[in-house]
Formats: C-alpha cells, sequence, structure tokens
C-alpha cells in the first residue's frame, strides 16, 4: 500500500528532525513529502540530511504562499497514492495516531479520517481557557454554517484515500487554513464517509506560529458566504433583519430609559429582548417564510436561545483578541462576523430546519 505523510511547512527547522523519526517510528513504508514555502531558516539542509536515512521529498514554492495552496499543490503531487496523511510540521499533531488513521480507512472503508480534538478521548494540552472556548465556538459554527455534522472542521491532521484526494482536489480554491472547512464541505456533498479519530493535540513545539486571526477569520467568512451561495438571499435578509433588530434596541432603550425614567440596566434588558422578538417577527414572515413548521412559539424559544448563544460567543471573542493586543474595535468586529454566521447556521438548521445544500 502506497501511504504519503504530506506536511505543508515554512520555517520549522527546530521540528523536522524529531518530527520525521517519529512519524517513520510508526509508519515505516510511508513516503513524507514536504511542501516548503521557501523557508529561510536551514529548513533545506536539515531535510536534505534527513532524506540520507528516510524516504523524503522536499518541493520548494518560491511564487506562491498559504496553507491552502501548499495543500492542494501537494495533493496534485501525490492524489494516486492509496493513502495521504496530512499533518502540521510543528510537531502540535502526534504521529503515534497515524496507524488507527490508517486502519479507519484501509480496513473500516472510510474515505476520511480526522485527528480530532472534539471527540471522546481527544485532549488539547497547554491552551489558555480562552483559547478553547473560542476555537470549541468557532468549530461549532463551521460545522452549523456548513452543515458539515463533523466536530473538529478545523483540524488539519487527517487521512484521506487516494479517492477522495481526486473526488475534491479540482473543487479547492481557498488559499488559507480555511481550506480545510471547504474539503469537507465538498467531501460531504459527494457522500464521501468520514471519521473522527480522538487525539492528543499540543501546542506548538518550536518556533512562531504563522496564522493570521485577522486575514483567516476574514478568509473564512467569504469561503463560508461562497460555498453558500444558494442561501445568499436568506442571508442578506437575516442581515437586513438584524439591522432593524439594532434600530428596535436602540429606540425603545432610550425612550423607556429618557423618557420613564427607568433604569438603564433593566431597560437594556427590556429592549434587548424586544429586538430579539421582532427580529424572530421579521425572520419568520420574510426571510424563512417558506419554512414555517412547527410549533410558532417554540420556534421563538428557539430563537431565543440562539441569539444568547451568539451574544455569548462574539462577547468571548472580543475579550480574547484584545487581550491579544488586537484593538477592540477589530476584534468586535470579527465577533460579530462569526457570530453572525453562527446565528444565521443556529436560524437555518435549527430554528428553521433548512436542509439544502450547495456545491460551487
Amino acid at each position: 500500500m502506497n501511504i504519503t505523510i504530506l506536511v505543508p511547512i515554512y520555517n520549522e527547522a527546530e521540528n523536522l528532525r524529531q518530527l520525521v523519526e517519529e512519524i517513520f517510528s510508526v509508519c515505516q513504508g510511508c513516503t513524507a513529502v514536504f511542501i516548503d514555502d521557501n523557508s529561510s531558516d536551514n529548513t533545506a539542509n536539515i531535510l536534505a540530511d534527513l532524506s540520507r536515512s528516510f524516504p523524503i521529498r522536499h518541493y520548494v514554492r518560491k511564487n506562491e504562499r498559504g496553507y491552502g495552496s501548499a495543500l492542494k499543490h501537494g495533493f496534485e503531487l501525490v492524489k494516486d497514492a492509496d493513502i495521504i496523511i496530512t499533518m502540521d510540521g510543528d510537531r502540535s499533531h502526534d504521529p503515534k495516531t497515524i496507524p488507527a488513521m490508517i486502519k479507519a480507512i484501509s480496513e473500516d472503508g472510510y474515505d476520511i479520517t480526522i485527528g480530532s480534538r472534539y471527540v471522546k478521548g481527544g485532549v488539547i494540552l497547554d491552551w489558555p481557557l480562552f483559547r478553547r472556548i473560542i476555537s470549541a465556538l468557532t468549530n461549532f459554527a463551521v460545522r452549523i454554517s456548513l452543515s458539515t455534522g463533523i466536530r473538529d472542521n478545523t483540524s488539519g491532521f487527517r487521512a484521506y484515500s487516494g479517492y477522495a484526494v481526486r473526488t475534491f482536489l479540482s473543487n479547492i480554491r481557498s488559499s488559507g487554513y480555511y481550506v480545510l472547512e471547504e474539503i469537507l464541505f465538498i467531501s460531504t456533498n459527494r457522500g464521501l464517509q468520514i471519521f473522527e479519530v480522538p487525539i492528543v493535540f499540543a501546542d506548538r513545539k518550536e518556533g512562531i506560529s504563522k496564522a493570521k486571526i485577522f486575514k483567516e477569520a476574514i478568509g473564512l467568512i467569504k469561503m463560508v458566504v461562497r460555498l453558500r451561495m444558494n442561501l445568499i438571499e436568506k442571508f442578506i435578509k437575516f442581515i437586513i433583519v438584524g439591522l432593524t433588530g439594532i434600530m428596535v434596541n436602540e429606540g425603545l432603550l432610550y425612550c423607556i430609559t429618557d423618557l420613564y425614567g427607568v433604569h438603564f440596566q433593566i431597560s437594556s434588558i427590556i429592549a434587548i429582548e424586544a429586538s430579539i422578538i421582532s427580529n424572530f417577527i421579521l425572520n419568520d414572515l420574510w426571510t424563512f417564510r417558506e419554512n414555517r413548521d412547527g410549533n410558532y412559539f417554540f420556534r421563538l424559544f428557539k430563537f431565543n436561545i440562539a441569539r444568547s448563544i451568539t451574544g455569548f460567543l462574539n462577547y468571548f471573542i472580543l475579550i480574547f483578541l484584545a487581550w491579544l493586543g488586537m484593538s477592540y474595535l477589530i476584534a468586535n468586529l470579527i465577533g460579530i462576523g462569526v457570530s453572525t454566521l453562527l446565528g444565521f447556521g443556529l436560524s437555518m438548521e435549527w430554528v428553521w430546519k433548512i436542509r439544502e445544500k450547495s456545491l460551487q
């Protein structure tokens, strides 16, 4: 069986020797392919040295950048392999899980195996609480928005059958880390069978993370919108309704506080709930009018819960990104963007129960 380990890298010299040794200690018959975005450290020399002892191929890309394009380039090179395993070069992915991932494809018949942090037995080491919360909620937002049914949509530690890679490869358009979510969306739409294997995820061992939070967040939002083009009309209506909710909220807050003398801590609760109810009524009458099944008040109850979840997500994204040093205004915009996507997804999948998918 032809098994290839595909590793996109950039300036991972500190991690390469131990990573390669760990890979081949559990997968002796594998070939490791490194897709290098022209690293400026000692990566090339280290891989050249390691290639004398291990079956390694090193490809340097001088005119392209980005995790997504590196992954696609690597898939093009190895798509004829029986199984392709992707993992990060920073040793955050433990190669000890590779045999279980291979077994799920070669023996159990799955097309894709995901090394998952969010199934039973999955563990995340060395992450602060805020990062855990943001990761879990963002994964939930992607799961709802793209209807993947996968718990860990952002894990790059995966095994693919060659058939799976050849199925989705020509449809990949993303260049950032959000290519991972795009692959799952395409794969679920094509009926590929996906299994999640629990992993122990450790934060990167050496070097500096290359993930750019703001750029990746914007790219993820754009990618979700592109993949959901058949729902774009509903999304625009959802945004318009949300803007009317802001006007209801602000108007009532002013009237109750300034005209009737109620303290804003009380009047704000009334204004928030009124805006939620007005948003629900308009969405029920306009945005999702073709999908009004079941009890009206039960839909309203679920919409209230969904709004509570998105408000919680928005708040924690704001606090976390501001804690990392980002401007609180930009952090809040990211929070609004992610929570809006989650709110739309929850409204679509849970409140009004729309089950349509699109592949663009």
